[in-house]
């Protein structure tokens, strides 16, 4: 168990005034098992988690028009939970595979009064420029994450090195950029694979490195607004 506290602040824009934003307070559990198997050819941890915040402090758009002002304010209650999967793998003696999953319920659990996106105001979504948020999702968070990672040697007996060759996976489910559940800002689940080979020296211990990055040239948003 451990509580975290993140204390007060104001917001000194020239809409506010000077408004105060009180701390922000947090409870979080957490249980999980650490292993070994299989002569140590497999290393497995979990992790269940749960978390309560209490105050949460957040950024919101108070006035109207396209953009907005944004400001600092506490939008309530939220809470997060979820599992988490790790594992590292030696099938063979010359191959290694490590990654790992998370799942991730992040809920906005009491926000009566929240804020409503410029692009909700411009739609005429938001007539009192305000909203219920309560049970929506909240931003930055995909309810699943996953990563892979795999290395083979390739022994060569009459080189001074040996070759590797490695990929990494990276994959997520959508995700939502705006604490306003505007789903115009909502980037869906996407993959991205990168590739390696590698001339590791035996003796000397120099590495030389050939890379692909995003293999297949996702496309993705690393942030909407």
């Amino acid at each position: 168990y451990v509580s975290g506290y993140k204390g007060p602040a104001f917001d000194t824009g020239l809409i506010t005034g000077g408004s105060a934003v009180k701390p922000e307070t947090t409870d979080s559990w957490e249980t999980g098992l650490k292993s070994r198997w299989l002569d140590n050819r497999l290393i497995l941890n979990i992790a269940a988690f749960y978390a309560e915040y209490h105050d949460f402090q957040a950024e919101t758009s108070i006035d109207e028009g396209p953009l907005g002002t944004i400001v600092l304010t506490n939008a309530g209650e939220v809470s997060t939970q979820g599992v988490e999967i790790e594992f590292l793998a030696q099938p063979l003696d010359d191959w290694t595979v490590s990654g790992g999953v998370t799942y991730t319920d992040a809920t906005i659990d009491d926000y009566p009064n929240g804020n409503c996106s410029g692009g909700q105001r411009f739609r005429g979504e938001c007539p009192n420029n305000f909203q219920d948020l309560s049970g929506g999702d909240l931003p930055y968070i995909p309810k699943w994450k996953l990563n892979l990672s795999t290395d083979y040697t390739i022994q060569l007996e009459d080189a001074p090195f040996d070759v590797i060759l490695g990929a990494n996976l990276r994959s997520q489910d959508d995700v939502l950029y705006e604490l306003s559940q505007d789903d115009y800002t909502r980037q869906d689940a996407y993959s991205i694979v990168d590739i390696r080979t590698v001339l590791a020296g035996k003796s000397t211990g120099y590495r030389v490195t050939a890379f692909v990055k995003n293999l297949f040239d996702t496309n993705y948003a690393s942030l909407i607004y």
